[in-house]
């Protein structure tokens, strides 16, 4: 049998049982021979295969049906149904990529305003607590230097 290619609809694709296996299709009529001449070498007249029986069947591996479906009806329907399968998939999977994206852009976008909001209270209570601790002590440097200028001041002052 010559292999034909079979564009399927996805209903016809999905069926609830499994395949549907059609017929090929019908043979081409045979070629006629111009009258003329005869040719050098004798040629066989071309000879139609007969029409592949129909087959209904949703179960083409039923062994009571295994002659009325050819392998190569199954390999290629299996092979659309398969390619619809990945398509399918393919696209669920696409569709649910995007919606792992969006949950992590608005998840990104709600910690970022979380943190801003974190780092604004946490300014207004660090003023909070040095407006309660009252100024600043001196730093240990200029504490040092102004304890040497009074030691000088006291120690001169008699002179």
């Amino acid at each position: 049998p010559v292999p034909c290619t079979l564009l399927l609809s996805p209903a016809e694709l999905l069926l609830p049982g499994g395949l549907l296996c059609l017929p090929h299709p019908p043979p081409a009529p045979p070629k006629t021979i111009a009258p003329g001449p005869a040719p050098a070498t004798p040629t066989a007249t071309p000879t139609a295969d007969p029409p592949a029986p129909t087959c209904t069947h949703l179960h083409p591996s039923d062994p009571t049906h295994a002659h009325l479906c050819p392998p190569v009806q199954v390999r290629a329907l299996r092979r659309q149904q398969r390619m619809l399968k990945n398509r399918e998939s393919a696209s669920a999977s696409r569709r649910r990529r995007k919606e792992y994206l969006e949950h992590l852009e608005r998840s990104l976008r709600r910690a970022l305003a979380d943190n801003e909001r974190l780092r604004r209270d946490n300014g207004a209570l660090r003023r909070r607590l040095q407006e309660l601790q009252g100024p600043p002590p001196l730093p240990p440097v200029k504490l040092a230097c102004l304890g040497a200028l009074l030691l000088l001041t006291w120690y001169l002052a008699p002179l």
